[in-house]
């Protein structure tokens, strides 16, 4: 069974590089085998730094699903964009 707090240790390697760009990745809901992860960029991140959505979305499942095997489908919700200003 998928749960948060494994979520949340297969995302940490991620973590660790999006942080020093102003990004906090944390885990939203989770329906059965789905799972959205919430990517939000903290006032002055760099949003040239990013990878596009789609390469985003890649890595995530890969994190999540070497824990999970059995993972549906990682949706990537972006918060806090419209106030970062670099």
């Amino acid at each position: 069974m998928v749960d948060q707090g494994n979520i949340d240790s297969a995302l940490e390697p991620l973590r660790a590089g999006l942080g020093p760009d102003g990004f906090e990745l944390r885990v939203g809901k989770i329906v059965g085998s789905d799972v959205q992860v919430i990517l939000e960029a903290m006032p002055g991140a760099c949003l040239e730094c990013l990878v596009p959505d789609e390469l985003m979305v890649s890595m995530l499942t890969d994190a999540v699903r070497r824990e999970f095997p059995s993972l549906g489908k990682v949706e990537l919700i972006k918060e806090g964009f419209d106030a970062a200003t670099h």
